[in-house]
Order: structure tokens, then sequence, then C-alpha cells
């Protein structure tokens, strides 16, 4: 109304109905904006991710703090039943290497030395950086001995040590694998004895809600860097067909006498026509601060479990399902039409529900192999199986898993 008394009013060297166009296009445009922005807070992801940052990560340093206390008054009770001489003595008892001390001059074999206390996590979308910034508060990033050490230690306070971390779809920017800056992952697996990142190509959550929620916080030229480590996927040669060598499946770097590194091998799929290595990516980082890749990438501090074509009861089996997608063993997904097909699933559970970013804790297989690695840890799971890593590639490769293994042995790994 206003653009239109204005041509009325107003001489303009441009036609009154070019005027209005324009007037209608901005108007939407502003309107459009408004619109997104009241959706993305209704979407309640943004202050979602502030309390994860500020209430959830201090609330689980605060609950490992006095489980450390807790821990530690219960074994000054039991010196104080079972020993002889002044109680006083073991109040100034802060930690277990104290505690050993003591055993040592103790005469009554009831008593045994204490070992530190292994701390293990499991950790789901957004709660994968709830737990990473935990870890990084916990180390203490003084150590005297942390520059001369290739890995840090992994002990915590007086009673703790890292064990194992277990990333189910992690909302974490892929930036954060990149190397040549510290940040708050690499810290956390670098204490990490073993770490593990589950993923799949057809997360939309990640790829929509949380990569949109980002786009204009994000502190990144690239758009590409914009993507979730739950996005990342296992790379396909293109001389070779996926639907006609189901073999592909299972440990990809099987054979340790393969000449590449793990993020050689992974990559980030925006469309079936766009994609991009985390290689290339990496490389493309390093020329922006002009240093060269000399270290090992934190990309390659993971044990990465590709389960976009993830599968139940099995690959050949004429019943199976796909658990996180439609699981058609496609190159890519095209975004016209796959993702619109998954959409209805996600959202609708039309023709059926398919939870492309939680489905991990829905398969038999893939719950098992979360739990496993969690509390066993890599080379326990192996020796569940006869022919111990063979077997257990051919295990994924019947569920339709790709798994890129670390680039250096782990603890305990022969």
């Amino acid at each position: 109304m206003i653009g239109a008394i204005a041509t009325h009013i107003i001489p303009l060297p441009i036609k009154s109905e070019s005027l209005l166009v324009l007037l209608a296009v901005l108007y939407f445009l502003f309107v459009g904006i408004v619109l997104a922005l009241i959706a993305l807070r209704f979407s309640t992801y943004p202050s979602d991710r502030y309390r994860a940052t500020h209430y959830g990560v201090i609330d689980v340093v605060e609950f490992i703090r006095q489980l450390e206390r807790a821990v530690i008054r219960a074994v000054i009770t039991e010196l104080e039943q079972q020993s002889e001489g002044p109680k006083e003595k073991y109040s100034s008892i802060r930690d277990i290497e104290e505690i050993n001390k003591i055993v040592e001059n103790i005469n009554e074999d009831k008593l045994s030395k204490k070992k530190r206390i292994r701390l293990s996590f499991i950790s789901h979308s957004l709660g994968c950086e709830v737990v990473t910034q935990t870890i990084r508060i916990l180390s203490d990033v003084f150590d005297p001995n942390l520059r001369e050490q290739d890995k840090p230690s992994s002990h915590i306070g007086g009673v703790f040590k890292l064990g194992r971390i277990v990333l189910v779809a992690p909302d974490i920017p892929v930036e954060s694998i990149l190397s040549s800056r510290s940040n708050f992952l690499k810290s956390a697996l670098r204490r990490c004895e073993e770490a593990y990142a589950f993923s799949n190509e057809a997360d939309l959550a990640l790829r929509l809600a949380s990569t949109a929620a980002n786009y204009f916080s994000f502190p990144s030229r690239s758009r590409f860097r914009g993507y979730k480590l739950g996005n990342i996927t296992v790379k396909h040669s293109s001389d070779r067909n996926k639907r006609n060598l189901p073999n592909q499946y299972g440990i990809i770097n099987l054979d340790r006498n393969q000449d590449f590194q793990p993020h050689e091998n992974l990559e980030i799929r925006a469309s079936d026509i766009e994609r991009i290595t985390i290689a290339e990516l990496t490389e493309e980082k390093n020329k922006e601060i002009k240093r060269s890749l000399q270290e090992e990438t934190v990309a390659d501090f993971l044990t990465y479990f590709d389960c976009t074509d993830y599968v139940e009861p099995g690959i050949k089996d004429p019943k199976r399902k796909g658990i996180v997608s439609y699981a058609q063993q496609k190159l890519a997904l095209k975004i016209w039409f796959d993702y619109i097909y998954l959409s209805f699933a996600f959202f609708l559970g039309i023709p059926r529900r398919i939870d492309v970013h939680g489905g991990y804790f829905e398969g038999e297989f893939s719950q098992k192999l979360i739990y496993d690695l969690a509390f066993l840890g890599y080379q326990e799971l192996l020796n569940s199986y006869k022919d111990s890593e063979n077997d257990f590639s051919v295990a994924c490769q019947n569920k339709g898993i790709q798994v890129v293994r670390r680039s250096t042995p782990l603890p305990n790994e022969p």
C-alpha cells in the first residue's frame, strides 16, 4: 500500500509495476527472515546447545569431582578399619598413589593395592560435545610433563583415568578434526585410551537442523566445515560399483600394510555431486595458516563406523531393513529424492519410522557394538570372534557397516 501511494506522489525513473515487485520481494524476504528466526527459536536447538555447554558440562565435572571425594572417603574408612595406628595419618590422603604407599607398609592380607577407576563415556548427538568439553576441563592443561609426552597421561585427579569414548552421531563441527589448531576434541581424544565415532550420511538432524542453526555463528568460510562429525562417511572409489561389490563393507583398512591414513579415506557428501575428503579439507586448512602436515591429523585418533547402509538382520537376508536409512547401497544419496523420502520416514513415520539420528541404539548389532567398545575395548571385542579381526570385519560386512580403523595401534593391540 505504501509503495502504491509513493509511486503516485513521488515521480521515479522506474515503472510503478517494477517498484511494486521490488517492494514485494523485499517484504517477503524480511518476513521470511523473521519467520525463520522464530522457527529457530521454537526448535529449542540454540537453547539446548547453551544448556549443554554452560549447564551440562559443569554438572558432569562436579559429579565426577564429588564421586572422587566419595571414593577417597570410602578407601580411608577401609584403611582405618583394617589397620592399626592413629587415624589422623589417613586424613591427608588425596590419591591412589598415596593409598598404595600406605598399603605397602601394612602387613595385612585383607588389604590390596588400589587401582585407578577407568572412566568410559558413551555419548549421543549434542551429548558428544558435553563429554569432550568435560574431559578437557578435567584434564590438567598445565601439567609440566605434557610438553614432554607424545601422548599425555590419561590420569584424571587422584582416583580416575580416562578410558574409552564412543561418540554416536556426534553434533561436533568437522572443523574440530582438522589439524594445526588446539581444540576441545583434540584435547579429549589425546588423553583417552580409545575413541570411536558412529556416523551416517542420512542423518537429517545433523545435516539440516544443526548445520542450519550454526550457519551464521560458526567461524568458517567453507560450507563443508560447517557439517558435523556425524555426517562423515567412508568414501567410495570411482572405479567400483557399490551395488556389485558388497565386500567393500567391513574394515576398509584391514591390511596394516596399506599406505594411507584414516582421514584420507573419509569424506563429507553434501549431495550426490558435491563431496570433499577430509584430506582435502585438511590441506585447505593448512594453506590458510601456511603450515604443512607434519603431525598426526586429529581425524586419525578415531575409529569410524559408517552405518549409512546398516541393515538388520543381515545384508543378504530377504527380510533385511535399514536401521538409520533405507540402506540402498548407493554411492551417494540424492538430495531431491532420497532426502525427501527419508524426511517422511523420520518426521512422519511414512511408510515406516526410521530414526536417522538415534537408530544406532535400536539395531541389535550396533547397540552391542557400542556397549562392547565402551566397556570392553577393541581388543576384547575382537577376542569374542574366532578369527579375531577378520571375523569381526566379516560381521560388519554382513551388516553393511564400513569401518575405518585408526592409524596407530591401540593399547594392548598386537
